[in-house]
């Protein structure tokens, strides 16, 4: 034994990294099976990660995977398991089929060897993935890309005396699909003609070591009768031939053709000279041989002059070497036909467009003649595709102007395309978008989706044309307004197969739509303070001031006749009235906030430092803290903004605890605005009393126990609509308070 190899053996069993480096890096997969105990299986964290799912959270059981493998696929692995326990040299080898967690196929090369005990008996299984899915669909391509060229391959082992057809080849000769052909039953599917001419090849290719490619005809197993160019390809080794391997291509349709045209030689010419495109034939050396009427005319060329030419004299630079490379392919009998869109120059020197179709005219012995060209003229056609392609540049620089997003769904295979701007719209990257229409519904907010979907299928059942709106929630959590419209296109059968369809964002006018309608509110709600200051200032008012004086007077004259009562309640009644002619006031306040007034840029540090200057004296005489630092400067009504920080720092003072006030004012950026704080140590707020708090006239603690009429944080509230903002509490009875505010400033 080679001593690296013993040397790893031995690292091996002593390093367990070693084995894990092996295990996960040389396969896609590994497992290690209990046969005594067929449920005990372990699976290493590759086996799972290929198949998409969690290694952490998959049991090591055999029955884990065995509900998305293949069906078909598991029964032949068993098969190949069974087969391998009773011999040895029987491999478990086969490809299988599992179903990965996202949907897809994923194609597995699945191999086990079976560990026996000294008896012989099979008592552990060890075996491996790999992932061949990557090569089963360039497979499964090569073999679609055969089948639409009409193009199969065949090989032939000198060794084992077996030749090997693929399905194209199977197809071309007309045979089910495992029929196994040997070398003398291939060539009987020849004509007598070409049987000779393929045996005699395939003998020079297999003794003298050369290929071949001959243009020959076959009748197929149901008595058809083809062309095909037979390829072959001698491999040898140590000097002998021991592969023979080619292609096999249907050329029946070419062949049809080129028989047609000899037969109806006469016929072309007719169809040649008046047909009604161009068309010429021209030399292998690109000379013209003839050419028609219409090409003349096209060109603007007499036919001598034309026919003095070269095609290549009148072929524009930029597609002349793609032209030679296709005349050149041909003449190799690499391709038969070709079809090109290129430029030819006009007489006066105008570019010409033509669509280009040539195919060549052989001999017996397949050689080379001439080809035949039609010539279409399509300038008019490519002009039309230059506007529609600045049309469609147009469109798609006013739909981004316009923040319109397009997106096209197939309903059959279930894929969504989006453009550029829908990316933008759903704030994705294209490298995170999955391109199924889950992308959208993940998008789509849970409270709007049922909706959404509802209106898809109406549309997909042709009640009602799909033109919603609904909400999406961004990768940062921002909520956006989208507005959808969409049209069903259908098959011939009517069913729905794709929807091509437009969104785009109208978040601004939503909030547009909602600050009107707070406007609107407002606007009403200030006519009718308008109206109740108007019934307060003069019905209330004057009544309440005859009680009042009346009062006095009669307090003043009768005094020395009234007893302790009678003074007590006298003075109860002029005490209640002057609280009713405050409260009077308060109201009238209230309803002026409705008043509107300028818009300001306001430093709302200085404006505190204001504040702090009125109530000196109530912080001095409570020993009050006022803490705030860095706050924004705001477009705000200056005035009621500073009643509206007054209020609430004088709040925060008079419900004070044991303890001397300390008030803390901070401020953070929101969407299209800020958010105030203004914190106490206070009493607090019970959790039953936070709403009420803002109701005018409503209080949260006992009548008497604090002054006031129970209205300023009603004004507090007012004035904060009137910016577009909120305002709330948060509290514990006996913990302080924080009131939190929103100024919408933008």
């Amino acid at each position: 034994m080679n001593y690296l190899k013993k040397e790893l053996y031995q690292l091996i069993k002593e390093d367990d990294s070693l084995f894990e480096f092996i295990q996960n890096s040389a396969t896609d997969g590994m497992w290690y099976w209990d046969i005594e105990n067929p449920e005990e299986e372990w699976m290493n964290r590759r086996f799972w990660e290929v198949l998409g799912y969690d290694p952490e959270k998959m049991p090591h059981k055999a029955s884990a995977w065995q509900h998305i493998i293949n069906e078909k696929d598991l029964a032949v692995a068993i098969d190949n398991f069974q087969k391998h326990c009773i011999n040895p040299d029987h491999l478990y080898d086969q490809v299988v089929r599992y179903a990965h967690k996202e949907g897809h196929t994923v194609y597995i090369r699945c191999k086990g060897l079976a560990i026996r005990n000294s008896d012989g008996k099979p008592i552990r299984m060890l075996g491996t993935h790999s992932d061949i899915t990557e090569f089963k669909k360039n497979e499964l391509l090569l073999e679609q890309s055969s089948r639409l060229s009409k193009i199969g391959y065949w090989e032939y082992d000198l060794g084992t005396d077996r030749i090997l057809w693929s399905k194209v080849t199977r197809e071309i000769h007309e045979v089910e699909v495992d029929y196994q052909p040997g070398l003398e039953t291939g060539i009987n599917f020849y004509t007598e003609h070409s049987r000779e001419i393929i045996s005699k090849a395939v003998d020079t290719a297999i003794n003298k070591g050369e290929a071949y490619k001959r243009e020959l005809e076959i009748i197929t197993a149901k008595g058809n009768h083809k062309w095909v160019i037979a390829k072959g390809q001698p491999e040898f080794k140590d000097g002998k031939c021991v592969r023979l391997y080619g292609t096999f291509q249907d050329i029946t349709d070419r062949k049809t053709i080129e028989l047609k045209l000899k037969v109806s030689e006469e016929q072309f010419r007719g169809a040649f000279d008046y047909s009604a495109i161009g068309m010429a034939i021209v030399s292998t050396e690109g000379h013209w041989l003839n050419v028609n009427k219409k090409l003349c005319t096209m060109l603007g060329y007499s036919k001598e002059e034309l026919m003095g030419k070269t095609f290549q004299d009148i072929t524009h630079p930029d597609d002349l070497d793609l032209d030679l490379s296709y005349l050149n392919q041909m003449l190799s009998h690499e391709i038969d036909t070709y079809q090109m869109e290129k430029r030819y120059y006009h007489k006066t020197g105008n570019i010409v467009w033509v669509l280009l179709s040539v195919s060549m005219v052989s001999d017996r012995d397949n050689n080379p003649i001439h080809f035949v060209s039609q010539i279409e003229n399509i300038t008019k056609r490519k002009k039309a595709e230059d506007t529609l392609k600045e049309v469609s540049h147009r469109y798609t620089f006013a739909t981004s102007a316009a923040n319109i997003g397009i997106w096209d769904w197939n309903l059959l295979t279930n894929d969504l395309v989006w453009d550029d701007q829908m990316y933008k719209i759903f704030n994705i990257k294209e490298a995170d978008f999955s391109g199924a229409f889950d992308a959208w519904r993940e998008s789509v907010h849970p409270k709007d989706l049922e909706q959404a979907e509802k209106e898809l299928e109406l549309a997909f059942a042709g009640k009602k044309e799909f033109d919603t709106e609904f909400r999406i929630i961004w990768p940062n959590k921002s909520v956006r307004h989208i507005r959808g419209a969409g049209s069903v296109q259908r098959d011939e059968s009517g069913k729905p197969i794709r929807m091509v369809g437009a969104n785009w964002d109208i978040t601004r006018e939503k909030k547009a739509a909602k600050l009107e309608a707070q406007i609107t509110t407002l606007k009403s709600k200030s006519k009718e303070m308008e109206q109740f200051a108007y019934i307060t200032s003069h019905d209330l008012r004057e009544p309440l001031n005859t009680i009042k004086n009346y009062m006095e007077l009669f307090q003043e004259d009768y005094q020395d006749q009234l007893d302790d009562i009678g003074k007590q309640y006298t003075g109860s009644v002029i005490k209640a009235s002057k609280r009713m002619e405050l409260l009077i006031m308060d109201l009238l306040n209230y309803s002026r906030l409705s008043r509107p007034t300028s818009f300001d840029k306001v430093d709302c540090n200085l404006l505190i430092n204001e504040i702090i200057e009125d109530l000196n004296a109530i912080i001095e005489q409570t020993r009050a803290e006022i803490k705030f630092n860095n706050l924004p400067t705001v477009s705000a009504q200056s005035t009621k903004l500073r009643m509206l920080f007054q209020n609430l720092i004088q709040n925060a003072i008079k419900f004070k605890g044991d303890k001397p006030p300390i008030v803390e004012i901070s401020a953070e950026k929101v969407e299209s605005g800020w958010q105030f704080c203004v914190t106490d140590n206070g009493i607090g707020i019970a959790a039953k009393d936070k709403e009420k708090i803002f109701v005018i006239f409503r209080k949260a603690h006992k009548a008497g126990a604090y002054n006031g009429t129970g209205i300023g944080l009603a004004n507090a509230k007012k004035i904060v609509e009137i910016h577009n903002g909120n305002i709330w509490v948060e509290s514990t009875s006996g913990e302080g308070s924080s009131f939190k505010f929103t100024l919408i400033t933008e």
